[in-house]
């Protein structure tokens, strides 16, 4: 098969799914010539659906948590993405709240030592 025709056969595999073209495949409906193309095609697709991909949800998991390709589909659809640049932006105060959440011990040890600085400047 030219490079060409396993381009349009990959099209159309693609387009039918896993599951309608392993039933054509019982049904010999690709040939003997297609069939070990086809074949392969069809354990490419499986192996991609058990592989391992970090899915990101803003709130559950902003760090990143692993699950199959095939259940990472399924996420996304429920509000999980692909990266955390994709996160939908949030207003200010919920930056600040993750700041803060985020850089509480810079946050009060920067306060105290402003709030040293002001005393000692109020007792000279």
């Amino acid at each position: 098969m030219d490079p060409q025709e396993q381009s349009k056969l990959i099209q159309k595999l693609d387009s039918l799914g896993i599951d309608q073209v392993e039933i054509n495949l019982t049904q010999k409906i690709y040939g003997e010539r297609k069939k070990e193309f086809v074949e392969k095609w069809v354990r490419t697709k499986k192996q991609e659906l058990d592989a391992p991909t970090y899915v990101y949800h803003p709130k559950q998991a902003p760090e990143g948590k692993i699950f199959k390709a095939a259940e990472a589909t399924k996420l996304y659809r429920e509000g999980w993405y692909d990266t955390p640049a994709k996160f939908p932006d949030t207003g200010l105060r919920e930056v600040i709240v993750n700041f803060a959440k985020k850089e509480w011990k810079w946050i009060i040890g920067t306060s105290l030592v402003v709030i040293g600085l002001l005393i000692a400047s109020q007792s000279s």
